[in-house]
């Protein structure tokens, strides 16, 4: 893993690419990958919307509670989002927690009974947050001045485990993104979880 010792703040695009065919090729080689493309959106929909519905409800007042003993420590520097990392219906609380870009580290809290369990970390310096579109997990990207680390986190028995996808230079090339970008809040901000909650069936107190 690759420390980053400096604390500044850097603003990170993930580009989009686009399908279109040269000059002079057959109508048919250009159709033919945007067909692809719409199949693979389409899935991708599918499998969302799949697991929307195998969503559970679940009482998330011991996630309302932490977001508030963590509000004085971290105050607008800490920031939170919440995702079905294990894919079982229930969502875990992802907490960024620290000062700067040199410490920040991702808590992963997850229900247990009425109480919040803390499972372990990830790196949050410089980071941006994905589903994954493959399956259950997250994509946890830290990205500045053209050098990435991507990881594919998950849970599965109260065990988190971050395994390596990729790291290095991106050598000018756009920093890794998909379409399954997390929602990200502050801590000082219940919003965000109080309108997932609601969304889901859950119980806030």
């Amino acid at each position: 893993m690759r420390k980053i010792n400096n604390c500044f703040l850097v603003i990170g695009a993930a580009g989009m690419m686009a399908l279109c065919g040269c000059a002079g090729e057959k109508s048919d080689k250009v159709v033919q990958p945007q067909t692809t493309k719409a199949a693979e959106v389409t899935t991708k929909a599918a499998t969302a919307t799949t697991k929307a519905a195998t969503t559970k409800a679940a009482d998330y007042s011991a996630f309302k509670t932490l977001l508030k003993e963590k509000k004085a420590a971290l105050g607008e520097y800490g920031e939170y989002s919440v995702y079905d990392i294990d894919n079982d219906g229930v969502r875990e609380l992802l907490l960024k927690e620290g000062t700067c870009e040199a410490d920040y580290m991702y808590h992963v809290y997850k229900l247990n009974g009425n109480k919040a369990q803390d499972v372990g970390t990830f790196t949050g310096a410089h980071s941006m947050l994905y589903g994954n579109e493959d399956g259950a997990g997250i994509i946890a990207v830290s990205a500045v001045q053209g050098y990435e680390r991507v990881a594919l986190v998950t849970l599965k028995n109260s065990t988190l485990t971050e395994k390596l996808i990729r790291e290095g230079d991106t050598k000018g090339a756009d920093y890794y993104s998909n379409s399954l970008p997390l929602s990200v809040s502050y801590v000082t901000d219940a919003g965000l979880l109080e309108k997932d909650a609601k969304l889901i069936g859950g119980v806030l107190r």
